[in-house]
């Protein structure tokens, strides 16, 4: 696959530092391996051969351990903040930086085994949408913020972490989306952007945004309890 795939590695994990200090979060360690090598290994098996990781906080580190490892058939490079520019910011540069008109995003701290990823990616270049937000259904969405779709899809509304939706069925935004250079003509002036609130909200209120659906198996590491659960899931089988 020619599409690049962004990789959004520059966080700090500040809520993961009671288990997992002195490392940037995608370098948090999962059964012998940093949680970085689980996404680059899952992304080469949905067709991704181009990578980009976006980092930040502590980034000599992530680039001494890509500088000790190999990933046959994987072209990676390096995109390093002088100064935090924020999800979206650090997209929309990198953009700019490497001249992509298209690219694929993925959060830093998750992982989604699907079967029907690739399917989905084929459908963007045919519909040349603006941006299409990657989504599962969750019976438990008070941990995370949800989508609200409409019958055809649609993305009608992002709305936060919300208690109220213990054990009630939604949809859950991935942090997987196919994003085009057109979703930050809105932001053409702007270095510090999230892209969940200055580029998402935005665009979802003035454009149709449409959902694809993926029914898989979700791991996130944002907090401690789910990164435990990480260190316990059999991620091989997946690969």
């Amino acid at each position: 696959m020619t599409l690049p795939c962004i990789i959004l590695a520059g966080g700090k994990g500040t809520r993961l530092q009671s288990v997992v200090s002195d490392m940037p979060k995608c370098m948090a360690p999962i059964k012998d391996h940093p949680f970085l090598h689980w996404q680059i290994k899952l992304m080469q098996k949905y067709g991704f051969r181009k990578f980009i990781l976006s980092l930040g906080y502590m980034a000599d580190n992530v680039a001494k351990y890509l500088e000790q490892t190999r990933y046959p058939g994987v072209d990676i490079q390096k995109f390093v903040e002088s100064k935090p520019l924020g999800t979206g910011g650090a997209i929309k540069k990198i953009m700019n930086e490497f001249n992509l008109k298209e690219t694929f995003v993925v959060n830093g701290d998750t992982l989604l085994f699907v079967d029907n990823l690739n399917i989905n990616l084929s459908l963007n270049f045919k519909k040349k949408e603006i941006l299409k937000v990657h989504v599962f259904p969750n019976k438990n969405n008070d941990r995370y913020g949800s989508v609200t779709l409409d019958n055809n899809g649609n993305v009608l509304s992002f709305k936060e972490k919300d208690k109220t939706l213990k054990n009630k069925s939604s949809f859950t935004n991935s942090g997987f989306y196919w994003v085009s250079q057109d979703c930050f003509k809105f932001a053409e002036h702007k270095e510090f952007l999230s892209f969940e609130d200055d580029i998402l909200t935005q665009i979802c209120e003035k454009y149709k945004v449409n959902s694809s659906i993926l029914i898989g198996e979700f791991i996130d590491i944002g907090i401690p309890a789910d990164y435990k659960r990480a260190c316990h899931f059999d991620l091989e089988k997946f690969l």
